[in-house]
């Protein structure tokens, strides 16, 4: 078995309701992700057109038949909302 079919990636929105924009969501984003043994933060990224300043952009990698969107809402702070989220698997 090829280890890409072992994983699988999650690409979600998140959003914080209070201010300080994307920059101050960073810290407490990694924070949150820190506890998640079986997940690998790939990327943080900021929208650049499109998405407002109060969103970060993030590329999870999980094990196989993990609930990925659940199991990201469940470690996020009460005051970010799971905007989007999309599971995809290497082809």
């Amino acid at each position: 078995m090829n280890p890409s079919d072992q994983r699988r990636f999650l690409f979600a929105r998140v959003r914080a309701s209070q201010g300080g924009g994307w920059q101050a969501l960073l810290p407490r984003i990694d924070a949150a992700l820190a506890g998640w043994s079986s997940a690998v933060t790939l990327g943080r990224f900021m929208g650049l057109f499109g998405i407002d300043n109060q969103s970060l952009l993030l590329l999870v990698s999980l094990p196989a038949g993990a609930d990925a969107a659940g199991g990201l809402r469940e470690r996020l702070p009460a005051d970010v909302e799971l905007v989007d989220a999309l599971a995809m698997r290497a082809t």
